[in-house]
Formats: structure tokens, sequence, C-alpha cells
């Protein structure tokens, strides 16, 4: 309970500071400069941008695959000489952003995803993992995720298509507070920047809708 209620405030610290100040925080241009990058890669190399994320998370093949996408001229693209540190579950979570956007960003066509069988996230078998505890950590933000998308994906949709450092993306946030101890597994712990939460919410957004549309249900 400690837990939670470390990873409530740390989020509410950063809810806290008047629109103005949100706009101009150290990271804001960062987490511009990456959703620039990955939107221009999804446009340019869309294949390549999905070859990346089929690769089961903890892979070690994973970090060759991201140094080959690294050298886009989508990194072009990115605005002043901001440097984009491009650590997989972060870079992951901007894919399905952006994918998420370009086929289901006009409208949310489901409001409850509840009725959804569960998914599964793809992670390296044990024998193949990496040892820094990707893995682990990805399973932990994916059942974080996907249990904020069914108890509200109408608030899930706005963040994940709001504009980065705005309002929009602060009235989403907000919207999800009230869900998140319930969301966390009893014991566990996790810390969410904004960038990682609306990542964790990105993916299973975009996969149920994906299997909503399969289904018709």
């Amino acid at each position: 309970m400690i837990a939670r209620a470390l990873l409530l405030l740390a989020l509410v610290a950063g809810l806290a500071a008047p629109a103005h100040a949100r706009d101009k925080e150290p990271e804001a241009d960062a987490r511009k400069a990456m959703s620039a990058y990955v939107d221009c890669l999804l446009n340019r190399s869309g294949y390549k941008l999905r070859k990346a994320i089929d690769i089961p998370v903890g892979d070690p093949s994973l970090t060759a695959t991201l140094a080959k996408l690294a050298t886009s001229s989508c990194l072009g693209d990115t605005s002043g000489d901001v440097e984009l540190r491009m650590q997989p579950l972060v870079l992951r979570g901007a894919a399905f952003e952006s994918l998420y956007r370009n086929k289901f960003g006009d409208a949310l066509e489901i409001e409850d995803f509840s009725q959804l069988a569960p998914l599964e996230y793809p992670v390296a078998t044990p024998e193949t993992q990496n040892v820094d505890g990707d893995a682990a950590s990805y399973l932990l933000m994916m059942a974080v995720g996907d249990c904020l998308v069914r108890a509200d994906a109408s608030a899930s949709h706005d963040l994940v298509i709001s504009e980065i450092a705005s309002t929009g993306e602060t009235d989403a946030i907000e919207s999800l507070m009230p869900m998140l101890p319930v969301c966390i597994p009893a014991g566990r712990t996790l810390e969410l920047s904004r960038s990682m939460l609306r990542g964790a919410i990105a993916e299973p957004l975009h996969r149920l809708s994906v299997q909503q549309s399969e289904t018709g249900l």
C-alpha cells in the first residue's frame, strides 16, 4: 500500500504544476522529439518499426534492431539538439502510441474492453532473456496498463492521442488516477514517468482495439 501511495504522489507532483510550467518541463522537449521521430519512422519505414516491436521484450536481438532504427534519416527531423535516449521500453511505448493514433486516433470505437479475452504480451523465454530485467518490468507495466484501459477506455484513448505536455494529457492522467491503486498488483512497486504511463496504456489500447475490430465484439 505504501508503494502504491508513493507512485500516486509522484504523479500528483507532476500534475500540480501550472500548465505553462509543465509545457517547459526539462523532459518535454525530449518527449516531443521521441514522438516526432517515431511518427516519422512509421511513415517512412513502418515495416522496420513493426519488426522491432514484434521482437519479444528481453530478447538480445532487440538492441541491434533498435541500433539500425537509430540510423534512420528521421533523426534529422527532431527539433533542436535534443538527445534521444532510446530506452527499449520507452521507444516501444512511443511506437504503439504512433500506431494507435495512425489507425484508431479519430474516435474511440468501443467504450468497454472488459469483455475481450486476456492478452498475451511478448517476452523472451528465460533462456534468452537479457539480465537487465526488461521482461519483468514490461510485464508489470502491461498488467497496469491493460487494467487501466479496461477500466476507462475513454480516458486511455484521450491520453494516447493527447499532445505531449498539454492540458489534455494532464486531464487524461487525472481521470485515470483513481484506478492506479486498483491496477497495481499487490506487493509490487512501479515507477512511471508520463512517457512510460502513456506507453503502458498505448500498447494494450492498440492491441485491444485490433482484437475488437477483428472479432467484431
